[in-house]
Parts: structure tokens; C-alpha cells; sequence
């Protein structure tokens, strides 16, 4: 099988996870070269392709350049519509957008600090904003908790399939698994739990998500000066 482009991202990034999904699912073989933090994205080589540094990157085997996971993730899905990932309609296209940024702006935006303030490479911890965003959070995902329960439980967020707004939010839970999602706030998510078993299960995302290393306990944070 030939390659359709480089990709980097890294292991474990929620949108890196989107994008290898995308890829396995629809059957694109990508090349996926290690890349270390703060220094593979900043080399001349990888700055002349991408001179804002960001990751996840991708340069197609026809040149062709792009930055953003989500964005990313949309073309490759693009390149083959026959598998429904986009939606078969404009009514289920604009639903499955509807999802992928609503993870994206009410589920990541808040994650991502508190993400940061976790690993120790961001300023501005206070035990308040921490809260803050946690609460932020945990209401987006009790939205979507109260969603999956509708029409008497559904198991995929658009078109009862599997669509690029399922692993959008599947790999965004997973990123909330590292720092918001305690054994507490999992067991008051249930059917958004089964939700994201379901497409981490499935045989189609090619394992792209793997088992979190579950909290016991949500991150609630320490003073980080840097």
C-alpha cells in the first residue's frame, strides 16, 4: 500500500489520535516518524514546512501541506467519502461539524490548561482557575452524557454510525481521562464511558485508542512556576 503522506503528531495527542483513526479507517497508510516535544518542531527541516511549529503536521506525497488535527483529520476522511465519516447529507454533514467543534471549544479548550499545568510546562496555575475549568469540562461532558441518553440511548453521536464526530470525541474523552476524569466523574458519565469503550473497541479505528491509564483521583493541581 502506498504511503498518502507524512504525519506528525505525537502518541498520545488527542488530535494525533483523531487522525491515525481517520487514516485506519479509512484504509490510508501513513508515515509517522517519531516526534520529540519542543524539538523535532523546531528543527530548520520541519520549520520550513511548518514555520509556526505546530503538531500535528501533515505534508502529503504529492506536497501538499496542512496543520490542525481536526482539519487534518477532515481531509484525510474527504479523500475517501464512501466512508460515511463526513456524513451522507448536508443535514448530517453539519451535525457531524456540529460535534467535532463542540469538542473542540467546550471540551479541549478547558482540558488543554489544566492538561499543561499537569505536566509542568505552562504558567498561571491558581487551585481557582483549575476549578474553573474543571467545572467548564465536566458540564460539556454531562451534555453529552444527557445526548447519548436520548431517542431511548444512542450509540454513535450523528446518523447512528460511526462518524469523524465520534472519534473527534472519542480521543478528546481520552485526553479527559489524563486529567479531569476521576473514578467519581466517571461513574456520574456512564453511558458516555460506554460510548467511548465502544469506539475505543472498535475493530475499524485500527487501535488507534488505546486503554487510558484511568484516575483514581482528577487532577486537581500544583503551583507551577516557570
Amino acid at each position: 500500500m502506498s504511503h498518502v503522506g507524512t504525519f506528525y503528531g505525537f502518541e498520545k495527542q488527542r488530535q494525533a489520535i483523531t487522525v491515525r483513526a481517520v487514516a485506519a479507517f479509512t484504509g490510508q497508510s501513513l508515515i509517522t516518524p517519531p516526534v520529540i516535544y519542543g524539538e523535532t518542531n523546531k528543527t530548520p527541516e520541519y520549520l520550513a514546512l511548518f514555520p509556526f511549529g505546530k503538531v500535528p503536521a501533515f505534508k502529503g506525497a504529492d506536497g501538499f501541506l496542512l496543520t490542525e488535527g481536526a482539519t487534518i483529520a477532515r481531509y484525510l476522511a474527504a479523500r475517501n467519502p464512501e466512508s460515511g465519516l463526513l456524513g451522507n447529507d448536508i443535514k448530517e454533514s453539519a451535525l457531524i461539524d456540529h460535534w467535532v467543534h463542540f469538542a473542540e471549544t467546550n471540551l479541549h479548550t478547558n482540558l488543554e490548561p489544566i492538561f499543561f499545568w499537569s505536566v509542568g510546562i505552562a504558567p498561571g496555575y491558581t487551585p481557582e482557575q483549575t476549578d474553573w475549568l474543571y467545572d467548564r469540562a465536566i458540564f460539556g461532558l454531562g451534555h453529552v452524557e444527557s445526548y447519548l441518553g436520548e431517542e431511548g440511548g444512542r450509540e454513535y453521536l450523528v446518523a447512528g454510525r460511526l462518524t469523524l464526530a465520534d472519534l473527534v470525541m472519542a480521543a478528546t474523552i481520552y485526553f479527559a481521562t489524563r486529567v479531569v476524569l476521576g473514578k467519581k466523574e466517571r461513574d456520574a458519565l456512564p453511558r458516555t464511558m460506554a460510548y467511548f469503550e465502544r469506539i475505543k473497541a472498535d475493530e475499524r479505528v485500527g487501535g488507534e485508542i488505546t486503554e487510558p491509564e484511568y484516575l483514581e483521583v482528577r487532577w486537581e493541581g500544583k503551583p507551577v512556576t516557570n
